[in-house]
């Protein structure tokens, strides 16, 4: 119950624009977290199996260690935030827009990654 009490501090404010902007802002958040999870679980997937085919079952079966990634991704992000903001007093509104700032550079990242993983599999694949 006290996590719950913590956590509702980042998304419970006196102005109704300002709680609607957290909200949203912390719904944007778990939905980058758990598709950069998931492109994780799919790299690691394509890594160890090697001729992994992203079939139905096959992306069922990806989503909950996408999920548990994500939410160590989550937990990446917030000790990020929390080492680049050591000393300084943030108001808990602009937290979660960094927070959420730290998970779409963190999702881009990936996707970036995962581009060159792509071009790299086809490049050998293509020469080898």
């Amino acid at each position: 119950m006290n996590d719950l009490n913590r956590l509702r501090k980042y998304f419970i404010y006196e102005d109704t624009l300002r709680t609607v902007v957290s909200l949203v802002s912390g719904i944007f958040i778990v939905i980058f977290n758990t598709f950069s999870g998931i492109v994780v679980s799919y790299i690691f997937a394509h890594l160890i199996f090697e001729n992994y085919a992203p079939n139905a079952l096959n992306v069922l079966i990806l989503i909950i260690p996408g999920i548990i990634s994500g939410a160590c991704l989550l937990k990446l992000c917030l000790l990020l935030i929390d080492v680049l903001l050591t000393g300084t007093e943030v108001d808990n509104y602009s937290y979660v827009r960094l927070l959420l700032l730290a998970s779409v550079s963190l999702y881009l990242l990936i996707l970036i990654l995962y581009s060159l993983f792509i071009i790299a599999s086809f490049l050998e694949t293509k020469f080898l």
